[in-house]
């Protein structure tokens, strides 16, 4: 069997390579010239790191300009406040009125409703409800309004009563104009001249406004942008 010389061959020449480095590197001069280029390269490395300490942090620098803005902001954070304090008390005030308008101004008011509304109010007040007619409905920017005409008959404190009675009801029912007559006057001058002062007795014609919030006012947005914040 051959000795594998060649196998043998290799070996001696990577251990004779092996040798050179290391004879390079072991020279003095050398050496001192690769050491010298190490430190330098730690030098620098430490420098620029205690000249610039930021560059190790996590985040980027902030910008002059952006310090300046920060600082500008910190120094009116007392007005801001104050700014968002009136802002929000302006917003409560806002949804407090959109409050009390939903709770008397309803979507549609119904002229059966508002009849049968008319015909109690006058039976608590002991007034007479002579006639009841309908007018024309009207469509404004903030409301829908639904214009009627009623005439009334009693005494004058009944009639104010009842005047009352609807303006502050739960759904009001607005009164645009009023006109105001005695009834029955020879009735009565009869009643003064025997001694019984009678009451005097009105002929009142009133001249109603319902309102509602109607279709595409801005009443009708308010409600509906309440009931999508409620939802």
């Amino acid at each position: 069997m051959k000795n594998p010389i060649p196998l043998h061959r290799s070996k001696t020449r990577s251990g004779a390579q092996s040798s050179s480095h290391l004879r390079w590197i072991t020279t003095p001069l050398r050496c001192h010239v690769l050491c010298g280029i190490i430190a330098s390269v730690l030098i620098a490395i430490t420098s620029t790191i205690w000249i610039y300490p930021e560059i190790l942090a996590a985040d980027q620098p902030y910008r002059p300009q952006q310090i300046a803005e920060a600082n500008e902001l910190i120094s009116n954070r007392n007005r801001l406040q104050n700014q968002f304090d009136q802002a929000d008390q302006r917003r409560r005030l806002t949804q407090e009125r959109i409050e009390q308008i939903a709770a008397w101004l309803p979507q549609n008011r119904f002229w059966e409703n508002v009849r049968s509304s008319l015909q109690n109010a006058a039976a608590a007040c002991e007034v007479q409800l002579i006639a009841l007619d309908r007018g024309r409905p009207h469509q404004g920017k903030r409301i829908a309004v639904l214009e009627a005409d009623c005439e009334i008959r009693g005494s004058y404190p009944d009639v104010c009563r009842f005047l009352q009675r609807i303006v502050t009801a739960d759904l009001p029912i607005w009164c645009d104009e009023i006109r105001l007559v005695r009834a029955d006057r020879d009735h009565h001058a009869a009643a003064t001249q025997d001694g019984n002062p009678a009451p005097v007795r009105c002929l009142a014609t009133v001249s109603l406004r319902i309102p509602s919030a109607g279709k595409d006012t801005t009443a009708a947005k308010l409600l509906k942008r309440r009931s999508e914040h409620e939802t």
